[in-house]
This record gives structure tokens, C-alpha cells and sequence, in this order.
């Protein structure tokens, strides 16, 4: 049975991308504090700029975890290699052709406002055209994210069977463990310490989106512990609690870190950044299933919104590149 909550909160969170990408292009935070490194910037607050402070920490991460659900459900009908081909399909091979096709438009005007003016004019037309197309990657990076976490599930799994275990009998020890209040609080300890340090590590020194060491494990912590519907419960009935751990923890990473750039390593690997993050995915899981489970026309219809953020998305290069 399709999980009907998923579907809302993917494109939702979608949504706030598109959003964050809007605000990011034209608002006093924006292009200045992204490339400036973590300097402070003292132009005041603005909703714009609180706006990308309050959902860039965890809108991405969420995704991931969404995804490691969705991987379960998605292995409980089909086979290993199955599973790999149309990820294969959906992720690798569209994410490759993407840049090729389209993504170069948003790497050119990279190219054209900053790789260009810092490059010796002896490095060779084919060195450009490389770097044109990694900086064209975009929002395709999360398709590789995804396809190499997925591969490594793959692994994982095999390297399960091989020792006489199974997937639903490794969810069902961490749903079994998590039975009580205790032990449940002390998964959730285990689950944002690891993220936290994942945040320190395996993070590319140039296309920093590439988060390797915090979404790879969040996609595995979908798929091994909420994709249980035990932890769902869980999440649904202290969901108002949740809400409250989030607007704290996220007003006081937001007053700490108001004018940095918010996406340095520095800023990234707080404990206080990580940990809002963290409570605001156990608050949306925990929403999404209370309240976000149903479908109609107007939610099949925003499904459709990866669409309209790669519209929006090669339009602004195009408006960028025609001034």
C-alpha cells in the first residue's frame, strides 16, 4: 500500500526548495554570505534571510530519509538487482544525461561570473568544458547521493544475508528495542549522534552539496528505523512535542548563526544546527502521518513539482546568461 504522507511531504519539501532557491538568488543573505566563506554580515535580519536559515539545515536531509523509506517499501515487492535497475533508470542515468542536456546552462553562467575570471587563459578548452559541467551538476547531485547510498544498501543487505539475517528481521530489532520510553529516547540519542558526526565528514571540498558522511547515513536510518510503523506511532503521538524541540533548538541555532554562511562546513557541523535538523525531521515524520495522509487532484498535482523547480531552476540560468 502506497504511503500516501510520503508523497505530501516529498513535495512539500520540494516546494521549500523552490522557495529557498528564490529567496537565496535575490535577498540581503544570498549569493554575498554563500561565497564569502563564514564571515559575519551585519545587514540585519530579514524573513527572506530567516527563511533559508530556518529550512536549509534539514530540508535535503529530510529527503534522504524519506528515500530510505521509501527503499524499504519499495524491496518488500522487488528483488536486489531489481531494485538497483530502476534506480539505475531513474537516478543514474538521468541525473548523467541531465548535465549534458541541460544542466551546462546553469555551469556556464558559473563559469562565465566566477571559474572564468580567476583562470589563467592558458588552461586548455576541454579543462573548461569539465569544469563547466561539474558546475552544472546542480540539484542532480542528490541523484548521485541517492544511487550511491543505494548501492551501498545493496551491500549491506548481502553482507545481512550472508550471516542468516534478513531485512525485516533488523527493522523489526530496532522497532523491538525502541518498544519502551527509555530505550526509544536512547535511539533517537543514537541516531542524532551519528548524524552529527556524520556532518564532520566525507563532505567534498568543492561541490560541498555532496554531504556524503550526513545523507547517506540518514538514508539508512529511513531505511532500517522509520520506515517501521511502531516509530511512526511514536513520532505521531509526541508530534506537538517535537514542534516545541524545534522552534527552540532552532531559534537558538538561527540567533547563533544569523549572518554566516550557512552553507560552511563551520556552520554545518554545529551541534546545535544538527541537532534542530534533527528534531524537525522527527517533527514532519510525525506530522506527516497524523495529518498528511490522503490524496486528492491538488496533491497529485504538486506531485509534478521536481518538474517546476528544474523549470525554475534553467529559466533564472537562462535570465542570468541573457544579461
Amino acid at each position: 500500500m502506497r504511503k500516501l504522507h510520503l508523497d505530501n511531504i516529498r513535495w512539500i519539501t520540494i516546494l521549500l526548495v523552490v522557495i529557498f532557491h528564490s529567496f537565496y538568488y535575490y535577498n540581503n543573505i544570498g549569493i554575498k554570505a554563500m561565497f564569502a566563506g563564514a564571515p559575519a554580515y551585519n545587514d540585519g535580519m530579514t524573513f527572506a534571510g530567516i527563511f533559508q536559515y530556518f529550512v536549509y539545515p534539514w530540508f535535503m536531509l529530510l529527503l534522504f530519509v524519506v528515500a530510505g523509506m521509501s527503499a524499504k517499501y519499495a524491496l518488500e515487492k522487488k528483488t536486489v538487482g531489481q531494485f538497483i535497475k530502476a534506480r539505475t533508470d531513474k537516478l543514474l542515468v538521468p541525473s548523467t544525461l541531465g548535465v549534458l542536456a541541460f544542466g551546462w546552462i546553469g555551469g556556464f553562467v558559473i563559469y562565465l561570473t566566477n571559474a572564468s575570471i580567476n583562470m589563467p587563459k592558458e588552461v586548455p578548452g576541454f579543462v573548461r568544458l569539465v569544469i563547466v559541467l561539474f558546475s552544472g551538476i546542480g540539484a542532480l547531485w542528490f541523484c548521485h547521493v541517492l544511487f550511491t547510498a543505494s548501492l551501498l544498501l545493496a551491500v549491506i543487505r548481502k553482507i545481512v544475508a550472508k550471516y542468516h539475517g534478513n531485512d525485516t528481521k533488523t527493522c523489526q530489532w530496532f522497532a523491538r528495542k525502541a518498544d519502551k520510553f527509555f530505550p526509544f529516547c536512547v535511539l533517537l540519542i543514537f541516531v542524532y549522534l551519528i548524524l552529527w558526526g556524520g556532518a564532520h565528514v566525507l563532505n567534498m571540498p568543492l561541490i560541498t552539496a555532496y554531504r556524503n558522511g550526513i545523507y547517506i547515513p540518514a538514508f539508512l536510518f529511513g531505511y532500517y528505523i522509520f520506515s517501521n510503523e511502531e516509530i511512526i506511532e511514536k513520532l505521531k503521538k509526541a508530534v506537538f512535542l517535537f514542534f516545541i524541540l524545534s522552534v527552540l533548538t532552532g531559534g537558538y541555532y538561527i540567533s547563533r548563526c544569523y549572518g554566516l554562511a550557512y552553507s560552511d562546513i563551520y556552520v554545518l557541523s554545529r551541534w546545535d544546527l544538527n541537532l534542530y535538523a534533527f528534531f524537525m525531521i522527527l517533527f514532519v515524520l510525525g506530522a506527516g502521518a497524523r495529518f498528511l495522509d490522503f490524496r486528492n487532484a491538488f496533491t497529485d498535482y504538486m506531485m509534478l513539482s521536481i518538474l517546476l523547480y528544474t523549470f525554475f531552476s534553467r529559466i533564472f540560468d537562462l535570465c542570468c546568461l541573457l544579461q
